[in-house]
């Protein structure tokens, strides 16, 4: 990585000759002192020709910062539209890329594991009375053949002021040259197919549009979980204290809670008018303020829009607004100096508990069976990436028969696994 941390210089005077020389003998996604890559420096500098150099050597577009900022984010704040609007390109064909990738390993692995059926119940709940009467519950019902895979749901989504409800399929159907998704509304009588054909797999992508990004606050969302810990939930008076079992679904389970893990939200609005804040503020409706308002600490870096900064920044300007040279950057190892406009950024931190029932003589496989089929809907549906990323922790052994998780702030998701190929 020497290579290419003697040639950032390129990056600050947008020289893609000297750039282009300096990948020769260095990776493109290669970390400096400040912890950025090349890429996410041009997102702060605003150098658009030494970006399309990077992207086009294969830098990944797709990396975010500790913080959870990605490149797309940082140029928006910068007020750098079509550097922006380039990344995102980017950034949807390498997931597009990655998607059709994933989908297809994970319709191979199933391809392997024996056929099953099972139902999936979520029931949401809160410990909040208003927010609990608006809580649903729904039941996957999963089908697995060979490398096919049928899902049945009446949930679609959640809009962040109300449960979105429906009656859809969706097929994951494994071909020679990739896969097909089927999204099935059998409310509406339409169908909808994505192909993913693997010798070509950014081919089916639309251009995306910033409008929405520009208008609306960044976020950034992170699941630490350096201090996990789980531990046998007990029974019984003192003294006479035994390990927790409870009976979920016709199997003996193993109950377990876990703590340690801390969900960070975090959010900035420096791009944002005055204008765009207030509608923002008027439109946030009482249930939004509920979901986001529980948190155990929040912290606010506030510094007032300079009036004669413009909330749009021309790329060309990029260099000529630098705040602060290069070796102040690398020898100070100050990265907000290069910012065209202070950081507004809130912080919320919430801490919270989750159980799991395991049972050790399960039908199904974790490993083999059930993490192929919630990765699968986790490429599309944000409960589903929740529940992924607490079942590949290191979870104690058995099968999670009965998982309770949170979602939002105070929303609990229970999910329990039943009707094994019934």
């Amino acid at each position: 990585s020497s290579g290419i941390n003697a040639e950032y210089g390129a990056i600050f005077q947008d020289d893609i000759q000297a750039l282009q020389s300096a990948l020769e003998s260095a990776e493109v996604n290669c970390k400096d002192c400040n912890g950025l890559t090349p890429l996410q420096l041009c997102s702060l500098v605003g150098t658009p020709e030494s970006a399309q150099v990077l992207l086009d050597a294969g830098a990944d577009a797709d990396l975010e910062t500790e913080e959870g900022w990605s490149v797309v984010q940082e140029c928006v704040s910068s007020g750098n539209i079509p550097l922006a609007q380039k990344v995102l390109d980017a950034r949807e064909r390498q997931r597009g890329e990655k998607r059709a990738a994933l989908i297809n390993d994970l319709l191979l692995k199933l391809s392997d594991a024996p056929d099953f059926y099972v139902e999936m119940k979520w029931d949401f709940t809160s410990w909040v009375p208003l927010v609990a009467r608006m809580c649903p519950s729904d039941t996957y019902k999963i089908y697995k053949s060979g490398p096919a895979v049928r899902i049945d749901s009446t949930l679609t989504g959640f809009d962040q002021s109300s449960w979105k409800r429906g009656n859809v399929t969706f097929l994951f159907l494994a071909n020679e040259s990739g896969c097909e998704i089927h999204d099935i509304n059998h409310d509406n009588k339409t169908v909808s197919v994505e192909r993913i054909d693997m010798t070509r797999p950014g081919d089916s992508l639309d251009a995306l549009s910033l409008t929405n990004r520009l208008s609306t606050p960044l976020t950034s969302t992170r699941i630490k979980t350096d201090n996990v810990e789980f531990w046998r939930e007990k029974a019984g008076v003192i003294g006479f204290r035994t390990d927790k079992t409870e009976e979920i679904s016709g199997y003996q389970c193993a109950v377990f809670s876990t703590s340690g893990i801390e969900i960070i939200t975090r959010e900035r609005v420096e791009h944002l008018t005055p204008e765009q804040r207030a509608v923002i503020a008027s439109n946030t409706s009482m249930f939004e303020s509920m979901l986001s308002g529980s948190v155990v600490s929040q912290t606010t870096n506030h510094q007032e829009h300079d009036a004669a900064l413009p909330y749009v920044v021309d790329e060309t300007e990029g260099c000529a607004m630098q705040t602060c040279a290069m070796l102040e950057y690398f020898n100070a190892g100050n990265t907000e100096c290069l910012r065209k406009r202070p950081k507004e950024q809130t912080d919320k931190v919430q801490k919270f508990k989750a159980r799991v029932w395991l049972s050790h003589n399960h039908p199904l496989s974790l490993q083999e069976q059930l993490l192929p089929i919630i990765e699968l809907m986790s490429t599309g549906n944000a409960h589903f990436s929740k529940l992924k990323d607490f079942i590949t922790l290191q979870l104690p052994a058995g099968f999670p028969v009965n998982i309770e998780i949170p979602l939002y702030h105070m929303i609990n998701a229970r999910i329990t696994f039943s009707n094994i190929n019934s």
